[in-house]
């Protein structure tokens, strides 16, 4: 590892404990302390459990996501509108010589961005549904019982 990637490295490590100790004290600090390690086997397969699902729903969010704003878009930059060709006339100019056929390759680079633009908003929609989850789940923590002190300290 290169000392340009140590920076970001510790800098998630530090956050990961910052979030993952409240995230255990909540899961396990109201156990008594002969139930705590049966309970945090079972705590740390359902997080690995609900990761998987978690990514798995965000990759399907990004790819339905991306496909619908694809064809959203698509429908919009299409050759019968006289703004599109004249940008494809634009970019053709440009090109010039410098490319064999510079049509196909402003075509190509109007593609690019159509799908640029697409995965975009598609992060957006995920995003969105990621700050859905988080703040529904704050707005359930007045719920949760509030852990003992040393509680299950002699487990850890």
């Amino acid at each position: 590892m290169c000392s340009s990637d140590l920076l970001p490295q510790a800098v998630r490590g530090l956050s990961l404990m910052l979030c993952f100790m409240p995230i255990n004290t909540i899961a396990l600090g109201t156990l008594p302390p002969e139930k705590v390690k049966n309970a945090s086997g079972l705590y740390n397969l359902m997080r690995n459990l609900g990761g998987a699902i978690g990514l798995a729903l965000l990759n399907t969010i990004l790819s339905d996501q991306k496909q619908l704003h694809w064809n959203r878009i698509a429908q919009q930059v299409n050759s019968g509108r006289d703004s599109v060709n004249i940008w494809l006339e634009g970019v053709a100019a440009k090109l010039g010589t410098s490319v064999g056929d510079p049509e196909t390759a402003a075509m190509k680079k109007l593609v690019g961005i159509v799908a640029r633009e697409a995965a975009v908003m598609s992060m957006n929609d995920a995003f969105l549904a990621m700050s859905a989850v988080f703040f529904l789940a704050l707005f359930l923590m007045p719920l949760l019982k509030r852990a003992q002190a040393g509680a299950g300290a002699d487990a850890h």
